[in-house]
């Protein structure tokens, strides 16, 4: 009995990722009023790379908690009222024996990423949504950490 039970919630789990898989995820190309020139050298191409990951993570936002029954149109539907949208992103990942969805939220404006903090506990698709202000990820953070662990 226990083998159909299994049976049956892996057959669930595979509906859901196939419908999550079908969700499309929306990108309006942003248009850019940076002018690159071609021959700048690659050190000032780091700096310049940075700067505008630094802009971009300023009007973004990370959902977590997401229902694998919530699509992306929907939370498009849900965080268009705050901005435009330029970018969003949803992702599932498997941990252990359950999926945890996630998403990217790239706002036209920080303003409207700012506003739309006010969604953080909200209930979508049954699960209370957990809605912060993307962190600018930092190149070598986690060796720096790790190499600190393993030092005590």
């Amino acid at each position: 009995m226990s083998e159909n039970l299994v049976g049956e919630e892996q057959d669930e789990l595979l509906k859901h990722l196939e419908r999550w898989s079908k969700n499309p995820v929306h990108l309006r190309t942003a248009s850019s009023s940076v002018y690159r020139d071609s021959s700048v050298n690659s050190t000032s191409d780091r700096y310049f790379e940075a700067g505008t990951q630094n802009e971009v993570d300023s009007r973004s936002v990370f959902v977590r908690n997401i229902s694998l029954s919530v699509s992306a149109n929907s939370l498009e539907e849900l965080f268009k009222t705050f901005g435009t949208i330029n970018r969003l992103t949803l992702y599932s990942k498997r941990i252990k024996d359950t999926i945890k969805g996630y998403a990217y939220i790239e706002f036209e404006s920080s303003t409207a990423a700012n506003k739309s903090l006010v969604l953080n506990k909200t209930v979508m698709g049954g699960q209370n949504l957990e809605v912060k202000k993307k962190r600018t990820n930092v190149s070598g953070w986690e060796k720096a950490r790790h190499d600190k662990k393993t030092a005590r």
